[in-house]
């Protein structure tokens, strides 16, 4: 399955999920995906980021 998120909604997507509060989960349930793909998203943005999105 292929996503097509724009790059704003991951933007937006990571950023809640770091500095939310919330569990992956939740965050997921908010935006109506899985936990896996927001824990995914997010590490492959911090692994690939020059310094951490705020």
């Amino acid at each position: 399955m292929e996503l097509n998120w724009t790059e704003e909604f991951r933007a937006y997507a990571v950023r809640i999920a770091l500095t939310s509060g919330l569990t992956c989960k939740l965050v997921a349930s908010d935006l109506g995906v899985t936990d896996a793909q927001i824990r995914m998203l997010t590490l492959y943005v911090l692994w690939n980021a020059e310094e951490v999105p705020s």
